[in-house]
């Protein structure tokens, strides 16, 4: 099952669920607008909205980790509902807290693995984090400046389905959850 921990990131869970041919789930946040606490709207309620949990494997999806509450939160309730493995994705791995909140949820069996891009500089205790996986996006990134040397199309080079379709393509589903 591949879910959204808020409804920012809607179009991307559809789009990995419907890529994968997997059920889809989102949290709802409601947030009491009225009240700011910290620069933010506290949440009120938190809603899941999606098919049962129960034995099923998670692949959280979010546009980035910043101090991993988020993520953890989101898994914690998964876990709590019935999940199996929950594996938490996003390009950019901030962890501007650390990662000791992540680690501590990993220790619970929260969270099983977390993966993340080289995009950003990630901190050494991150990188040695047995539970985190970092993603090279070097190759993709030097086959853009050298598309854009050659005058070339980036059109397939940055249609996420051209590439994920082909990665699928050469391995099967269940791999990924293994």
């Amino acid at each position: 099952m591949v879910v959204s921990p808020d409804e920012t990131g809607v179009s991307r869970a559809i789009f990995y669920s419907s890529l994968m041919g997997v059920p889809m789930g989102i949290f709802y946040r409601h947030r009491d607008y009225a009240t700011h606490v910290d620069g933010e709207h506290p949440i009120k309620e938190i809603r899941f909205l999606g098919e049962q949990i129960n034995h099923r494997d998670v692949l959280i999806i979010d546009d980035m980790i910043n101090s991993g509450k988020t993520m953890v939160d989101t898994a914690t309730i998964m876990k709590e509902n019935g999940a199996r493995d929950i594996y938490c994705i996003a390009p950019f791995g901030l962890f501007t807290e650390g990662i000791g909140r992540m680690q501590e949820a990993v220790n619970k069996k929260i969270i099983k693995q977390v993966l993340c891009t080289n995009l950003i500089y990630r901190q050494p205790d991150l990188l040695n984090a047995p539970w985190y996986v970092d993603v090279n996006m070097t190759p993709f990134i030097a086959r853009l400046i050298d598309a854009i040397n050659l005058d070339e199309s980036l059109g397939e080079l940055v249609n996420p389905s051209c590439k994920i379709s082909d990665l699928l393509s050469q391995i099967r589903i269940g791999e990924l959850f293994e």
